[in-house]
């Protein structure tokens, strides 16, 4: 078989993952089933770990298994089945099976990873050019296990890429034909965690273009516990809910996803969604989006490549700092536009003369600019241009973060002290605190 070029968009929720790859003949993503049942794409966030007695001879250690399998194995087996991972990544909490204690984020990888392998089998021979993974949650400790799986799959940053839900829509919104995005869009994701709105409007009288994204939380309405089990009483809580969204809005289109949404229960919220707009409903558009980011890689261009997204999840700050010249000029560390926790880079720099930086944040839109200054106390004297810093910006959240500076010396003539001092920052606040 020959070798496959593989650009794959994976999106791992609470309860499932899903996985796409580009099918460069059809020029789209095709979605991916690990059943026999190519209907289903959604596959199952669960684990199953086999007895020694179910184990062939030979292997060494326990054997996983992951989704569709792992859920069949469970019913017939004397194993242990894992749930519930993603869940507990988040509360940072450790998981035990029989007499062994496993970090719920080592779980997570080992998932992923089988996921993605049994997925694979089905090519001899193939590289991985691009994969994207786009999550549920941008919550910290999920960042992180995302991070340890690039290293467990063994890519480069440049073969691997995470974004949120939200990024990931606006790309599938992108590659759909434009008219269906001439005025604002509307997505509803209607999960177990309830029901969510977006709204999706460009702004085009200024370069870059923007993205405005805003949401609304009705998990208060519907939880997608289950409360509403009638369907009437369902179809007209959602037709409440629309009322008091799209028609706030001129709308082109309407996308519904969400295992929320399964079942013949829309019937006066869908004929009222209809009503001058384009209604689309289905489960894959993250995984797609994440997908069609990827395959940007090939094409060497991308049709965000003009937008930045103003989103609760995108940094609207360029870091830099103040070069004190005559023209207090600003050199950028990092630029605005990316999802926070893609938002880090790390320059070297030369002091001369100064123990102290100045810390600028530029936002992106107004052009205002905030000024923290950093004293780099304790260092040895050395001569101008001898004493190499290095400065590293890392950010939490879109708007809190830290510089991290370290000491590196100059050679073997002044060798390094392996001091680092770390800044908190808060654009919310000023938090002037180092450590050292």
């Amino acid at each position: 078989m020959a070798e496959f070029s593989l650009y794959l968009g994976m999106d791992i929720e609470p309860d499932h993952t899903q996985l796409s790859y580009y099918n460069i003949q059809k020029r789209e993503p095709e979605s991916v089933s690990d059943t026999a049942d190519e209907a289903s794409y959604l596959l199952p966030n669960t684990l199953y770990v086999a007895t020694k007695t179910e184990q062939t001879e030979g292997e060494a250690d326990r054997k996983w298994y992951v989704g569709s399998q792992a859920v069949r194995r469970g019913i017939d087996g004397s194993g242990m089945l894992v749930d519930d991972i993603y869940n507990r990544v988040m509360l940072n909490d450790d998981v035990w099976i029989n007499d062994k204690k496993y970090r719920a984020r080592d779980l997570f990888v080992k998932m992923a990873r089988l996921h993605l392998e049994e997925f694979l089998k089905s090519f001899d021979e193939y590289t991985i050019e691009k994969l994207v993974v786009t999550v549920a949650d941008t919550d910290p400790y999920i960042i992180d296990a995302l991070r340890k799986l690039r290293i467990e799959l063994k890519l480069d940053e440049e073969q691997f890429e995470i974004q949120g839900h939200e990024r990931s829509a606006v790309y599938y919104i992108f590659h759909q034909p434009e008219v269906l995005r001439n005025n604002s869009v509307a997505l509803f994701d209607y999960s177990k965690k309830g029901l969510f709105y977006y709204s999706l409007s460009q702004q085009r009288n200024r370069s870059p273009y923007r993205i405005e994204i805003s949401e609304a939380d009705f998990s208060d309405k519907m939880s997608g516990d289950g409360q509403a089990a009638d369907k009437e009483d369902l179809d007209d809580l959602f037709l409440e809910v629309v009322k008091e969204t799209v028609t706030l809005e001129n709308i082109s289109s309407v996308y519904l996803t969400g295992v929320g949404f399964d079942g013949d229960w829309m019937e006066r919220s869908t004929n009222f969604l209809c009503q001058g707009r384009r209604v689309f409903a289905g489960q894959n558009m993250y995984v797609k989006g994440a997908c069609y980011r990827a395959f940007a890689v090939h094409e060497k261009r991308d049709v965000l490549d003009n937008y930045i997204i103003c989103s609760d999840t995108v940094v609207m700050y360029d870091v830099g700092i103040n070069l004190m010249d005559n023209a207090n000029s600003l050199y950028i560390i990092s630029e605005a536009g990316r999802e926070w926790f893609n938002t880090r880079n790390k320059i070297s720099i030369f002091l001369d003369d100064t123990d102290r930086l100045d810390i600028v944040f530029r936002n992106m839109l107004t052009g205002d600019k905030t000024v923290q200054s950093m004293q780099i106390a304790g260092l040895p004297k050395r001569p101008p241009k001898t004493t190499k810093i290095s400065l590293e910006v890392e950010f939490y959240d879109s708007e809190s973060g830290a510089m991290i500076i370290r000491d590196e010396g100059f050679g073997m003539l002044y060798p390094t002290t392996n001091k680092i001092y770390r800044k908190e920052f808060d654009l919310h606040g000023e938090d002037n605190s180092m450590q050292d």
